[in-house]
């Protein structure tokens, strides 16, 4: 139960990451800042890679422990 809620805490903490990081993005793409655009714009891509990779991982865990 304990790795389920910090699975989710982790999810969603990424996820949030990822959207913040996003609506920068565009902000900083509408003022022509592309240095910080092009920052933003791996940030936000890397978070919902880590976000992706702690859904898989955790479903992955669940499959092999507790289906055995």
């Amino acid at each position: 139960m304990g790795l389920l809620i910090i699975a989710v805490i982790l999810i969603l903490l990424f996820s949030m990451l990822s959207f913040y990081f996003l609506l920068s993005f565009i902000e900083h793409v509408q003022k022509k800042d592309e240095r910080v655009a092009k920052q933003s714009k791996f940030a936000a891509i890397a978070y919902f890679g880590i976000a992706m990779i702690a859904i898989v991982g955790f479903c992955y865990y669940s499959m092999v422990f507790y289906l055995m």
